[in-house]
């Protein structure tokens, strides 16, 4: 069974010269870090982030990719936190994403 990222648009992004801080079509309006953030896969966001994505870019909910890896880094199955969110959350973190959104 493929990974549900790999069926995703944003998985070639980067090769294909698409725009890796393009919004997807659907209503949420992700971009490919807020996908990558969901799912927790911390290659593909060192991939992105080296490609220029911009890690405070928010999606039709005002979310960034930051709160997106942090409200999935949760099994609330297996009541673990999942240690590649955490390395998402990290990274991020490290490419300094804002931490609180501001509101105007």
């Amino acid at each position: 069974m493929k990974h549900p990222i790999q069926t995703k648009h944003c998985f070639f992004a980067p090769y294909e010269g698409a725009n890796v801080n393009m919004p997807s079509r659907t209503n949420e309006e992700d971009t490919p870090l807020h996908t990558v953030a969901r799912y927790g896969v911390p290659e593909l966001l060192a991939l992105y982030l080296s490609h220029g994505a911009s890690v405070d870019a928010v999606n039709s909910l005002q979310e960034t990719a930051l709160m997106t890896a942090a409200f999935w880094a949760y099994d609330t199955k297996k009541q673990i936190y999942s240690q590649d969110h955490h390395l998402v959350c990290r990274l991020l973190l490290d490419h300094h994403a804002g931490t609180f959104k501001r509101t105007k």
